[in-house]
């Protein structure tokens, strides 16, 4: 296959992962025995085998069709399944402590909990919808950007807008979202969201009563 064929894979965070951590010699890896999940619709490859170089998935097919050039690492995942990470499109990390989901969770520490849990499982990237409090994932944000943190990629959509005590509506979001009953104040909110470069306003339907504010705001 070739590279434009596999392009799915620049998400593939274990397989990269452990081709990086490897010396600076042996930085091209061929990974075998795994079964191999394209992701590009295709039939998985059983007994696959995967080609690294330089952080990026050169090759795939089957165990013994690629041969490493020389020098390179070799490691074997048989009884292994490799696959394109996953991206969860709709999250809310930091309320969530053992049993608890409340707003006193939402701290630095257990935001990069939800982050490095995403991880593990497979998840390289998550994107936050609203209901963000302070400055913790902004400055989270930063840190990913400059190389300082780990964990899932984390977007962001803000402190989220919607009409006073309407969405989400849970407990432990009250008092965060922008609430707007006019236009002056979807703009405002609007405006803050985007000097701060968030790329995803998150705006929950409003009810009847909100219609006021007019189909532009709306929009």
């Amino acid at each position: 296959m070739t590279r434009r064929s596999i392009a799915l894979f620049g998400l593939l965070a274990f397989v990269v992962t452990l081709a990086a951590a490897r010396p600076a010699a042996a930085q091209t890896t061929l990974f075998e025995g795994a079964r191999v999940i394209p992701g590009d619709g295709g039939t998985a490859i059983e007994s696959g085998a995967l080609l690294v170089e330089g952080g990026v998935i050169a090759r795939i097919g089957r165990k013994g069709e690629i041969a490493p050039p020389a020098g390179a690492g070799r490691i074997a995942l048989d009884g292994k399944t490799v696959m394109p990470a996953i991206v969860s499109a709709h999250v809310h990390p930091g309320f969530q402590k053992g049993l608890s989901y409340s707003a006193a969770n939402f701290t630095r520490e257990t935001v990069l909990d939800d982050l490095n849990r995403a991880l593990y499982f497979g998840i390289s990237t998550v994107m936050s919808q609203g209901v963000e409090k302070g400055d913790v994932l902004y400055e989270i944000r930063a840190d990913q950007a400059a190389g300082r943190l780990g964990g899932a990629r984390l977007m962001l959509a803000g402190r989220g807008i919607g009409a006073p005590n309407a969405g989400p509506g849970a407990a432990a979001y009250a008092g965060i979202a922008y609430e707007i009953t006019t236009q002056g104040e979807a703009r405002s909110a609007v405006s803050e969201l985007a000097a701060r470069k968030v790329p995803h306003r998150d705006r929950r339907e409003p009810p009847a009563r909100f219609q006021g504010l007019g189909p532009r705001v709306l929009s």
